[in-house]
This record gives C-alpha cells, structure tokens and sequence, in this order.
C-alpha cells in the first residue's frame, strides 16, 4: 500500500499543489499506480519541467526539476519567465522581475518565421549563459538583449554599455570580447562595442555615438 507520497526537488511548487496534481490517495496499492501517470501529473504544475517516480517500501518519491528562470522575455504586452533551455513558461510575477529582459520578438519576427522566436529566446540565453560562465559579463549586470533580424543581439548593461552580437557565431566573437578586456576595455563604463564584423571590433564610448 502507498503510505506516503514524498518530492524531492521542488522549491517554487509547493507540495500542497504537487500531491493535489498527483492524485495519489493514501491506501492506493502500488499496482493501481502508473510511474508515468504520476510524473505526467507533476508536470502538469507550471513550474515543473519534468518528474520521474522512484518507489519505496512505504510509498511513492517524486522527484521534480523545476523551471530555472534567467530571464523574461516580452511578449506581447506581458512578460514572461525564460528558463535555462530557452523556455518561456509562465506570465512573471511583478515582484519577481530582477532578470534580464529579452526584447524583440514583436509580431514582425514571428512573421519572418513562425518558430524564430523559440529560436531567439533559446540562443538569447545561450549567449546569456556563456557571457556569464566565461566571466565577461555577468548575468546581474545586463538589463537586456535586444534582437533585431538585420543586426543580432545587443547585450545592455546595468552601468550604460552595449556589446553587439551577430546573429550567429557567439563563440569566436566572445573569445574576441574576452582579448579586448584583456587589454583594458572596460564594459562598467559606458562603452559601446560591435563584435559583428568578421575579423574586427568596433570600440567607442557611448557619449561619441551621436557626436559628428
């Protein structure tokens, strides 16, 4: 008999809603249960990506890996969480709104593509997480990626700077980014910077951009 359903790995899912999801009474025999049927509840809860069961003596474990949000995405006229794979997943709280903010996907992009948005938020938090991971630009000091068709993805930082992305090809233009901060150009101050071109980088000062 299932004694006790238990979850591991739920933090923004409360447990309340997960066993309400499950629908796993106390009692139940362990042949009245599907492994598959039970994750597929637990699935069911925004939060949650994916679930699996693993069984005991006394009951069921349900193990969950929730959405991780990295950033919102704007769509629309709502903000929405975007998780590690790229996702966007549930309409974000208002007092839950301290990430960067992807911008740009506006009716004129879904309509160059009907999946071209999936593929801009997914590579929008590709580039997000490598900037991050390598050390040149940390998650909490981007306020926004900014995509366009004709121009890529442009990093805006919290101190003024923006570093220009094409729209593929974010490996060898980080490893590039990473030489020029190797040799003083400072992103805390409001520096614009174009990786786009080929075999060169564009760097300026922001106050120059509408100079001359």
């Amino acid at each position: 008999m299932v004694q006790e359903v238990r979850f591991e790995g739920n933090q923004r899912a409360s447990a309340v809603e997960l066993r309400h999801l499950v629908d796993v009474p106390n009692g139940t025999t362990h042949l009245g249960v599907s492994d598959d049927a039970v994750a597929d509840g637990a699935e069911q809860h925004p939060w949650v990506r994916e679930a699996f069961v693993r069984r005991t003596w006394h009951g069921l474990v349900v193990v969950v890996d929730e959405h991780r949000p990295v950033a919102l995405a704007q769509l629309g006229e709502e903000l929405f969480y975007v998780d590690q794979h790229g996702m966007a997943f549930l309409p974000a709280r208002s007092d839950d709104l301290d990430y960067p903010i992807i911008a740009g996907l506006d009716a004129d992009v879904s309509a160059l593509h009907p999946s071209l948005s999936q593929v801009v938020l997914r590579d929008s938090v590709a580039l997000l997480q490598l900037a991050d991971e390598r050390g040149l630009v940390s998650l909490d000091s981007i306020s926004e990626v900014v995509f366009t068709p004709s121009r890529g993805f442009t990093l805006h930082l919290r101190r003024g700077s923006e570093v220009l992305f094409g729209l593929s090809g974010h490996d060898a233009q980080l490893d590039r980014l990473s030489t020029l901060m190797d040799s003083g150009v400072d992103l805390s101050t409001a520096t614009y910077v174009d990786l786009a071109p080929a075999r060169v980088a564009i760097v300026r000062p922001i106050a120059s951009l509408g100079e001359g």
